[in-house]
């Protein structure tokens, strides 16, 4: 549900941040905005159309360029596994076929200060021998 609320807000701001792309430059440049001046209050307009225009989501996920690693002196190919899917992540395996067994990992992402301490303690913890 979380997911279709978030589509939904994102649908239904698309227009108003289409309407900051197209007022921004015309509130920002003298020479094609409404006064020669621009006061206060213009100026910030013309930032808040340019938050507005900034807030859509824009990442998209690179690809990983992963082909082949090192193991043990040989080079193995790489094939990436979906495990699990969901709208907001995807968890991956990268596995190598016919490579001799290894100690499995799992990698996640930092997200900065909105990590719980008592998370960011666990896993600092779960990392010494």
């Amino acid at each position: 549900m979380m997911y279709q609320a978030c589509q939904t807000h994102t649908d239904l701001t698309a227009p108003l941040r289409a309407l900051a792309t197209l007022s921004a430059p015309l509130l920002e440049s003298p020479a094609q905005g409404l006064v020669a001046a621009r006061p206060l209050a213009l100026r910030n307009m013309a930032a808040a159309c340019r938050l507005l225009e900034l807030s859509a989501v824009t990442h998209r996920r690179p690809a990983w360029r992963i082909a082949a690693i090192d193991v043990a002196g040989a080079q193995q190919p790489v094939v990436e596994e979906v495990i699990v899917s969901t709208p907001f992540a995807t968890l991956l395996r990268f596995a190598k076929p016919g490579a001799p067994a290894q100690p499995e990992m799992l990698v996640g992402a930092d997200v900065g200060p909105l990590r719980h301490p008592a998370a960011r303690h666990r896993a600092d913890h779960a990392a010494r021998p």
